[in-house]
């Protein structure tokens, strides 16, 4: 996920630049980790699809600064990938490794596929909040504590569906070239 805005969450005035493209990346991701590692809290405009159906774009999600032994399975993270760009995914898996440090398996819910493994120095920071915009039919913000003991059990659900999604979605392309080469493809 790009995001298209962001700002800190205890400041009232706007910030004095927006970055508004995703080519500038590198800097992007520089200040980001620049205002976590102050240990304040930063709110960014959420953009893109990967985090559908949860996050489908235009929720503002609060990030904290956050020690790595406090990740688990399911929390939304933020974290740099191998292009220094920012992207937003969920923590499938995390593998320690005593001699090359830890790991994290992340994957946008409506990924097929996995990310890279995510060493935990490039972890920024965790989601602890959600804001969901207006609706258009005039219904209210909705805020979602992503901290709460209800809330982690409702990211372990998400996990589980999202894992479902890619092993459905794999098994439905391997039918379809067992149908292919079995000689059993429709010609119409």
């Amino acid at each position: 996920m790009f995001w298209t805005s962001f700002f800190p969450i205890d400041t009232n005035r706007a910030p004095s630049s927006r970055v508004t493209s995703p080519g500038d990346s590198s800097s992007l991701v520089s200040l980001m980790e620049e205002i976590l590692s102050s240990g304040t809290t930063l709110r960014i405009k959420v953009t893109g699809r990967s985090m559908a159906p949860f996050l489908s774009g235009g929720e503002v999600v609060s990030l904290a600064p956050v020690s790595k032994s406090l990740l688990h399975r399911g929390d939304l993270v933020l974290f740099k990938n191998n292009l220094n760009q920012p992207v937003l995914h969920r923590i499938i898996q995390k593998r320690v490794n005593t001699t090359s440090g830890t790991f994290y398996l992340t994957k946008g819910d409506a990924a097929m596929v996995f990310d890279t493994l995510v060493p935990g120095d490039h972890i920024l920071g965790k989601v602890v909040a959600v804001e969901h915009p207006a609706g258009k039919k005039g219904n209210a913000k909705i805020l979602i504590q992503m901290t709460t003991p209800s809330r982690r059990i409702l990211n372990n659900f998400n996990l589980i569906g999202s894992l479902w999604r890619t092993m459905a979605g794999r098994i439905k392309s391997k039918m379809g070239r067992c149908v292919v080469t079995a000689g059993w493809k429709n010609d119409h």
